[in-house]
């Protein structure tokens, strides 16, 4: 029997930290189950549309619903082995500037 899968509606929008803000209604993503916080719909928001430069999120209206996934991007995995955070690409920090020589 297969495990059952749950998605997530918001209405919310994203402020950017270069300027703007992105709002929607009705936006759904898939979610790993029905106890998914806001903060984690809300990452999964930004994650699903790659969004750059996100500063803050705000969700206003959240509903928890099962229905069959639809492959956010960045959300759960269908036969995922780990847990639902394994889906995210993992992505090194690049190294900052050298730092400069001490002073003799």
């Amino acid at each position: 029997m297969t495990q059952p899968q749950y998605r997530a509606q918001l209405d919310g929008s994203v402020t950017f930290g270069n300027g703007g803000r992105l709002a929607v209604e009705g936006f759904r993503v898939d979610v790993p189950g029905p106890e998914v916080t806001e903060d984690e719909v809300a990452a999964l928001f930004v994650g699903s549309l790659g969004l750059l430069m996100a500063d803050q999120v705000q969700v206003r209206i959240l509903r928890v619903f099962p229905e069959a996934h639809k492959g956010t991007r960045g959300g759960p995995m269908v036969g995922s082995t780990g847990t639902w955070l394994d889906s995210y690409a993992a992505v090194p920090a690049s190294p900052g500037p050298a730092d400069p020589p001490a002073p003799a």
